[in-house]
């Protein structure tokens, strides 16, 4: 499978992960669990916006400009940002097994958004070396 292909495909995966992540958080609420944040006002703070944007819009961003740029810079900041990434996941995964060993599925989620992720990054920098060994 071509390269481009793959980080795409990976890109596209760990936010639909991620997504899936946001709706297992949701779960409780059929079984009658209080979610609301305390000191909540009804209006969703601009930082959340911002974390939503760089969690899932970027990500879609990075997943279809793949597919189109091939060009040295946009490759070091795709691998740039990718690793950055798995950090906030690996940290993510760790901090939720911690704090929710008893949930397996968000456990087991968030171990392939990590492997998700991890493959990602090794694919970025096949992409990225390759481009410097052409060069």
């Amino acid at each position: 499978m071509n390269n481009t292909i793959k980080i795409s495909f990976f890109w596209a995966l760990i936010v639909l992960a991620l997504n899936f992540h946001t709706q297992y958080e949701l779960r409780g609420l059929f079984f009658g669990e209080e979610i609301k944040i305390a000191g909540a006002t009804g209006t969703m703070p601009y930082s959340l916006h911002y974390f939503t944007l760089l969690v899932n819009i970027v990500p879609l961003f990075f997943s279809l400009l793949t597919l189109y740029l091939n060009h040295k810079v946009f490759k070091i900041i795709s691998l740039l940002y990718a690793s950055l990434f798995c950090l906030l996941n690996g940290f993510h995964f760790i901090s939720t097994t911690i704090e929710s060993l008893s949930d397996l599925s968000q456990i087991g989620l968030l171990a392939f958004v990590l492997v998700s992720n991890v493959l990602l990054v090794l694919e970025l920098f096949k992409w990225y070396k390759n481009d410097v060994l052409v060069s």
